[in-house]
């Protein structure tokens, strides 16, 4: 079903607005989903949007809890993308979306999304470079590998502890999600052929990925574009339960401080990618007692960082992670995600929220560096 029919079946129930974040938040009409629905399709048809409207379609988080709930299951997020996309190739586009196209040609030169120079990329290892022919390569991804330097290093070493084989390549790039989420398909295709030359390069047939971004774009996104390939796409936590399942029966597992935690569902982990057992059976078999959020798996919020609103509205986006912080009964909080790690630590700083949040392999480490 094409996407103007797609939008055509809005019954304007109104059900998608009780369920979106950044409508609840900022109180919009532009924020509506009804309200994207109907700039997009002005866009898809080759009518001009307003600058409100335009803005509308960047808050989308693409968080997919709007399409759960509607009766007609509309795509919002790849209506809002194709809207998107429309407007990349518009040469009078305002300048939130020329702003978003310098974001998108930065990654293609550099790499990653401006977050620091490619020969630094490895920086955070804390060892020599492995050179290691395996089918397996750990994928870290640009944020693990830049700014959120302790879930690549915990991730590595935990997977190294637990002799889990896998190789890494020097010449790691972005992933392209960004390019493809925000509708800018031809770089995207071009991002994704670059990584695959690489990974047929070193002959890997199996991606291990930290980020749930980057286990979507490989496992769904790439072979949309360039065709399906030989290729198995694992989130850290899937490689990890079999491992950790195993020696929890032989050796025991226990994290050694007694907290209570909650577990946060990432939207592409979870929603998308209907992985929300795995890590709670982890973190289950080292002992750690979780108390759930009231909207918890396919009903979890998002942190705030999906859809790039970050990237162009962070004080918006940090409004919504601090909404999301108030539902969570405890003090210390788990992710799977390092995107939702970085929205949710930075808002419980800057809005004195009091959350300790902790990626899912700096826990597992800790744990399984006690029980050796």
């Amino acid at each position: 079903m094409d996407l103007v029919t797609q939008i055509d079946l809005c019954m304007e129930c109104e059900i998608c607005s009780d369920v979106c974040q950044s409508y609840l938040t900022a109180q919009k009409q532009a924020y509506l989903p009804i309200s994207r629905l109907k700039a997009a399709g002005k866009i898809l048809q080759g009518e001009k949007a307003s600058l409100e409207e335009i803005e509308g379609l960047y808050t989308c988080l693409k968080c997919e809890r709007c399409t759960k709930v509607c009766p007609q299951e509309i795509d919002m997020s790849q209506i809002v993308r194709k809207a998107q996309s429309e407007l990349l190739k518009k040469g009078d586009a305002p300048l939130l979306v020329k702003k978003v196209k310098e974001q998108m040609e930065e990654i293609r030169k550099t790499g990653n999304p401006k977050l620091g120079a490619p020969e630094k990329r490895w920086e955070w290892l804390p060892e020599k470079f492995p050179v290691k022919e395996s089918e397996t390569l750990l994928f870290v991804g640009c944020m693990p590998s830049y700014w959120l330097k302790d879930i690549a290093i915990s991730s590595y070493l935990l997977l190294r502890k637990l002799a889990i084989d896998f190789t890494m390549t020097k010449e790691e790039v972005c992933c392209g999600h960004y390019l493809y989420n925000m509708g800018e398909i031809e770089l995207a295709r071009e991002q994704f052929i670059e990584n695959i030359e690489n990974f047929n390069r070193l002959g890997i047939r199996r991606i291990i990925t930290l980020c749930p971004g980057c286990y979507r774009t490989f496992k769904d996104w790439l072979p949309e574009l360039i065709g399906s390939m030989d290729l198995e796409v694992l989130h850290i936590v899937q490689v990890l339960l079999p491992v950790l399942k195993e020696k929890g029966d032989t050796n025991g597992l226990k994290y050694p401080r007694n907290l209570e935690f909650t577990y946060h569902d990432p939207c592409e982990l979870t929603r998308v990618g209907g992985i929300y057992e795995e890590p709670r059976e982890i973190l289950r078999l080292c002992g750690i007692n979780l108390i759930e959020m009231e909207e918890n798996k396919d009903q979890a919020p998002c942190c705030g960082g999906g859809g790039g609103v970050a990237g162009n509205f962070l004080d918006f986006a940090v409004d919504i992670a601090a909404q999301v912080l108030d539902n969570i009964p405890t003090s210390d909080v788990i992710t799977s995600c390092p995107a939702c790690f970085l929205r949710l630590s930075h808002a419980s700083k800057k809005r004195q929220k009091g959350k300790r949040l902790y990626y899912v392999s700096q826990v597992l480490e800790e744990t399984v560096n006690r029980s050796v």
